[in-house]
């Protein structure tokens, strides 16, 4: 590899990372963001220190300071143990990479503009077909209003999954959606004003669901949506991750019937600017294999309907007895990934913060489908302040016994940590 001449270090007060950049430091791993290129870059263990000599370990919210080459090879030859000559040349080999990988440029150069993506119209200046009156019923559902027309299948459809929503919040609405009938059909009016035929009752469901999303996330284009539940008890918020089979809902389901509040069901938001999680607060969607497992928190489980989802799978949807809006994101303890499993042992195992972030992010997404440099040292600090374990279980009392220890050590650790 070139090493780099003398002229960089004469140049060494203008290095600084690119303006598309940022990073965070999980478990000692210095984790680089490259917004630009929508890229994590994890550095090795000798290369961290580097970085962080030269720029800070990124956890205030500041302009990056520039030590200079010579402080940073002196401080890396004394932690490590190298002569300084060698510490040096590693040095200069880090800044020659990064460079190349254009993480970090001369101030005097001329630098690549803030990324600006172009946004959707605000969703709450757009308003859907629907007209108001007895003739539709509405739902409030975490800012949008949603208006299905007084059909008897189309309210037995939705009933299940919105029925113990509001039915107005006037303090708070961003988007508005409809669903009604028209010369036969079944139509769905996003909150952009497109109609989309859906099918059968069954698929209004979905259809409404992702519309609620999308309009969300549209009117906070700096929120990200994950693949998750979240829940509440005693102002300490958990969240669930995982994909459709994970046994997410079961296990949510089964927190919610021993006093956990429902924030989110099956979708979380993080906002950075309100510095807040929340969420869609649909009735569980539980299907056929976790009914017998929750059948004693739920004993009218036994006698309620079950539908078969456009996938082909037999759900039932179990409404929640209480819900949150929000929850202050420095209230996010517990991180746990679930693991549904037929047989075997329930066990909490702890998980790298730096692999939670890549498994939060793989189904992760926002409006315009990238991530913020604000984004992504959000959700940074929320794993840094909060217990992450992987939760392998096919007992949920056992996996209720699990999070409440952890939960219960946790907090005994805030109290001893306390001035």
């Amino acid at each position: 590899m070139a090493i780099l001449t003398t002229s960089l270090e004469s140049d060494e007060a203008e290095l600084r990372p690119c303006n598309d950049v940022t990073w965070f430091v999980l478990d000692n791993s210095l984790i680089i963001f490259q917004e630009r290129q929508q890229r994590l870059i994890t550095l090795d263990s000798l290369s961290s220190i580097v970085w962080q000599l030269l720029w800070g370990n990124g956890t205030a919210d500041q302009n990056p300071y520039m030590n200079t080459i010579a402080a940073a090879a002196a401080e890396l030859a004394s932690q490590s143990g190298y002569t300084l000559s060698t510490a040096l040349l590693f040095v200069r080999s880090c800044i020659e990479q990064w460079s190349d990988a254009k993480l970090i440029s001369r101030s005097s150069q001329k630098t690549a503009a803030r990324i600006i993506l172009p946004r959707h119209p605000n969703p709450s200046n757009v308003n859907t077909i629907a007209r108001l009156g007895s003739q539709f019923r509405s739902y409030w559902v975490s800012g949008v209003t949603v208006y299905v027309e007084r059909d008897r299948t189309l309210l037995a459809a939705i009933e299940p999954v919105l029925g113990h929503v509001p039915s107005t919040r006037t303090n708070k609405v961003v988007a508005e959606i409809s669903i009604r009938r028209e010369g036969g059909r079944i139509l769905g009016d996003d909150w952009w004003g497109r109609a989309t035929v859906l099918c059968s009752p069954e698929e209004v469901v979905a259809w409404l669901k992702l519309a609620i999303l999308e309009a969300i996330l549209a009117a906070l284009p700096s929120s990200i949506a994950i693949h998750a539940a979240a829940l509440s008890r005693c102002g300490d918020a958990i969240l669930l991750v995982g994909s459709s089979g994970s046994g997410k809902t079961t296990l949510a389901a089964y927190l919610h019937a021993h006093g956990y509040a429902l924030i989110g069901e099956d979708a979380v938001f993080v906002d950075p600017e309100l510095a807040t999680i929340s969420g869609l607060p649909f009735s569980f969607c539980t299907k056929e294999g976790s009914w017998p497992a929750l059948r004693k928190c739920y004993p009218h489980l036994d006698i309620m309907h079950a539908r078969t989802r456009p996938d082909g799978k037999l759900v039932k949807y179990l409404a929640p007895r209480r819900t949150l809006d929000s929850s202050p994101i420095s209230s996010l303890r517990t991180i746990i990934f679930p693991e549904l499993s037929a047989t075997g042992n329930t066990n909490l195992r702890p998980m790298s913060r730096a692999d939670a972030l890549v498994d939060i992010l793989r189904e992760a997404l926002n409006d315009q489908h990238s991530l913020t440099r604000a984004g992504f040292r959000m959700l940074c600090r929320a794993l840094s302040d909060a217990s992450v374990a992987r939760l392998n279980y096919c007992d949920l009392g056992a996996a209720l016994d699990c999070i409440e220890s952890l939960q219960a050590c946790q907090t005994s650790k805030r109290i001893e940590t306390r001035p």
